[in-house]
């Protein structure tokens, strides 16, 4: 995931919260839409670091047990490794009945 975008809007709107509830103050009490919005804020970075924190302590998690067991499943033989297939690229060399060769030609040209 874009973990640094994510963190970095929600340092943004942090401080454009903090920014608002300053001003507020500046003529004594902040409305109360500027308190709301700033709380949701606070909530949201909250929600967003239990998360981050909850995907990071599941990929440590996978890392120590499943990988072990991929790692014995290339070694005993368990997983084959199959060439993909590739169309062979319009752009091969082409062979002749003489056995001469025109390398870089075009075999199906459009």
């Amino acid at each position: 995931m874009r973990w640094k975008q994510l963190v970095g809007r929600v340092k943004l709107a942090g401080m454009a919260a903090g920014g608002a509830v300053v001003v507020g103050m500046s003529k004594g009490f902040p409305p109360i839409f500027v308190l709301v919005l700033a709380a949701s804020v606070g909530i949201g970075f909250l929600w967003l670091y239990f998360y981050k924190a909850e995907v990071d302590r599941c990929i440590i998690l996978a890392r120590a047990e499943i990988l072990p067991e991929v790692d014995r499943a290339f070694v005993d033989g368990r997983y084959v490794f199959r060439r993909s297939h590739r169309p062979e690229s319009p752009w091969a060399s082409a062979s002749f009945s003489d056995g001469s060769e025109l390398a870089h030609t075009r075999l199906n040209p459009r």
